[in-house]
Order: C-alpha cells, then structure tokens, then sequence
C-alpha cells in the first residue's frame, strides 16, 4: 500500500529519506515488512479514523492488492498507531499500483492533516530467532512486543543466544510463540536494531502461567549453568530495551477481498 508511506513524507521528509537511499543487506527474494509508525495527536483522532476509512473504501474500490494490517497501542503513548505492510520480497514494493494513485488526493486531504508525527522503517524476519508453529491466528489479536538496540558488533552473539531461546521452546512444544525480526532502514543511530515479538491470542492468555516458564525451559534444555550463560550472553549485547503492547484494529486495517 505503497500510497500510505510516499504521502507521509510530506510531513515525515527527513525520516523518509533514509529510508529511500538506503542499501540493504539482504537477499533480494527475503520477506520484508514496512512498518509505519503514526502518532496522532487526541483531538485528531476521531478525524484521523475517519479519513483511514474513507482512504480504505477509495482503495477497495481500485483494487489494491496488498494488505495492510493495523495496530492500536494497549500501552505507553495510546495515541500511537503501527501498520504494517508485507511483502514477499523487496522487489514487490516497487511494483505498478493504480490504487495507490488513483486514491493519493484523498489520502493528502482526509488523512495526513490529522497525523502529528510518522516514521517507517523495515523489518526481516530471522528464522533461527523465530518460533511459530503451524495453526498460528492472522493477524494476531494481541502483540507483545520486545525492542532491542544492540551494542556495536553485537548483533552474532544476540542473535546466537535466541536461537537457543527457540530450539529450547521447540524441543518442549512451548505454549508461548515468537518471532524474531531485524530492523533495517530506520535512519536514527538511537534506532532499533532487533525486535521481538510474542502474538496473543487474547488478554488472559498474555496472563496464563506456563508450565515450563521460560527461565525452566532453558534449564531443562541446556543444564542450568548453560542457561545462566546463554541469558548474560543475551544481555550483555544489549544496550537498549523497550516494549509495546499492540492491539489489532480491524476497523483500519485492509485486507483484499474482505
């Protein structure tokens, strides 16, 4: 939904713009997801939501073809909107689309006025942090989400000790699932670099007691001194952490066909 992301430059250039000239250093069939960060100031949102949904219908009615899934922040700042936008490939976001053009004025004029601050920025999944079984809910009612930025050179030995974090919860058949994403194209230095996401199913299952918890699932997979090493090797990479709890908002996201 390619509309979304070049009409918030008018207000979001500078950030935008790093985005645009970066060289990513991945393969050029790997998944990417861009990630537009919206903040909405209070008394706009009422406005903001209307316009979302009149630029939604406009884009139905064209027939655009990707899907864009919304979240509503469940915590910190509840003005705080993330949508995100999957590809099979980067190629795929450099493709021909009618809709997004044919619904641009709409978008500048019933959208962006109401929007108080945008930032975007692009994630790639990485397998071996990742843990999702088959028969996973989507778009997940619920996200958790765990932001890293890690210290410089970091990134092998972070990533290494998530990699245990996953085949620990495979070899249980851990009811909790995750997956793990590097974030590229950011074009802050007080960027994320790593962010890791648990989806839920609901609210009293973010609340359910797990038997193992993760702190006994790693013991049982590794011994307790391994497990000890593994989570100050973790942390020792860190030097930044935060978290969001995201909801899904059906009502501004758009699905084709749906």
């Amino acid at each position: 939904m390619k509309l979304f992301t070049r009409a918030a430059g008018m207000i979001g250039a500078a950030l935008f713009l790093a985005v645009a000239t970066v060289c990513f250093p991945v393969a050029s069939a790997a998944p990417v997801t861009r990630v537009v960060s919206v903040m909405v100031p209070p008394a706009q949102e009422q406005a903001f939501n209307q316009g979302q949904r009149r630029y939604e219908i406009c884009l139905r009615k064209h027939g655009e073809a990707h899907s864009m899934y919304a979240y509503e922040a469940a915590s910190a700042n509840l003005s705080h909107y993330l949508f995100l936008e999957p590809h099979r490939a980067w190629s795929g976001m450099g493709g021909h689309d009618p809709a997004g053009k044919a619904c641009r004025k709409l978008f500048v004029h019933a959208v962006l006025p109401h929007i108080g601050r945008i930032h975007s920025d692009f994630t790639v999944p990485d397998a071996r942090d990742t843990y999702m079984p088959a028969g996973e809910a989507s778009p997940a009612p619920i996200l958790w989400v765990h932001v890293y930025r890690l210290k410089v050179g970091q990134t092998r030995k972070f990533t290494d000790a998530l990699a245990k974090l996953a085949t620990a919860a495979a070899r249980a058949h851990w009811d909790v699932h995750f997956y793990g994403m590097h974030a590229v194209g950011g074009g802050r230095a007080d960027d994320e670099d790593f962010v890791w996401v648990w989806p839920y199913t609901s609210w009293a299952d973010i609340g359910k007691a797990r038997d193992p918890s993760l702190k006994e699932m790693m013991v049982r997979a590794y011994g307790k001194r391994a497990a000890q090493v593994n989570r100050r090797k973790l942390f020792a990479a860190v030097a930044a952490s935060w978290s969001y709890v995201w909801r899904y908002d059906k009502a501004l996201s758009y699905l084709p066909g749906k």
